[in-house]
């Protein structure tokens, strides 16, 4: 994430951050996870959509938390 921020990089920076998410999410970091989801769609981006974390196997257990809704 640090090595391809968003706001240096509008291709990569979206992908790897959602790949973080992933990450967190598979960790057991839920609260960090769904705060990087908020702020990954609050703009447009290659990277990510609400489809996309809705689908996504990887997230099944973050798809279980309360505020996923939300953070969509």
């Amino acid at each position: 994430v640090e090595l391809y921020p968003i706001s240096k990089d509008a291709w990569a920076g979206p992908i790897v951050a959602r790949n973080h998410v992933i990450l967190l999410a598979r960790a057991g970091e839920h609260a960090a996870a769904l705060e990087q989801v908020g702020a990954l769609l609050s703009f447009p981006n290659p990277g990510a959509s609400p489809a996309l974390f809705r689908i996504d196997p990887r997230l099944d257990e973050l798809r279980e938390q309360p505020g996923f809704a939300q953070a969509l």
